[in-house]
């Protein structure tokens, strides 16, 4: 169907096959969508959360860990797989948001640093640092923030870390009563579009 011209409806209008519109539309009211929206051929709306329930040690002062991931609250256009990359499977902009349960297990201080990558390459200025200061049989801290990042189909992108000192993990802490409180991730990571 091609339109050219004015359209003035009342009532339903259903559509089977292509519809070109060429010039602007302008809607007044409710768009009811069932099914999913295309820009460009790009699915829209796509988003993921994925958490780790395990605690997720240091490999070394200074050393490279990647994030790692075990469980999805729910995911739409993408994957994860337990290595921690995600797999972005539309081209789009993408807003990447991170948080970590730090945790220092020995008397000292720490400075952590987690930074993004995509398709196994980092990406420059996405380097952030938290510090967990001197304390009396360690410290927690949480680490949160997020980043705007352009995809194309298929794109990987994952969360690498390191900490001068080697007792730093991201703490995982099972749910507790006393009041009762749900388990504390040692990483949640939530991507929308």
């Amino acid at each position: 169907t091609i339109l050219t011209g004015s359209l003035n409806l009342t009532g339903s209008l259903s559509q089977v096959g292509s519809y070109v519109r060429v010039g602007d539309t302008v809607l007044t009211g409710s768009l009811y969508l069932t099914g999913s929206l295309y820009v460009e051929g790009k699915k829209q709306f796509n988003k993921g959360q994925y958490y780790s329930t395990e605690i997720q040690i240091s490999s070394g002062s200074n050393v490279q860990n990647s994030v790692r991931l075990g469980s999805s609250s729910f995911e739409q256009g993408m994957t994860a797989n337990a290595g921690g990359k995600i797999t972005i499977a539309n081209a789009g902009w993408y807003n990447i948001q991170f948080s970590a349960q730090l945790h220092l297990t020995t008397p000292g201080d720490t400075d952590v640093y987690a930074w993004f990558r995509k398709n196994g390459t980092n990406i420059d200025d996405s380097n952030r640092m938290v510090s967990i200061e001197r304390t009396t049989g360690g410290g927690k801290k949480v680490a949160s923030w997020n980043y705007m990042l352009q995809v194309d189909d298929n794109d990987d992108v994952d969360i690498q870390w390191c900490a001068s000192n080697p007792d730093t993990e991201f703490y995982y802490e099972v749910a507790s009563g006393a009041p009762v409180k749900p388990a504390v991730p040692s990483v949640i990571i939530t991507i929308t579009q």
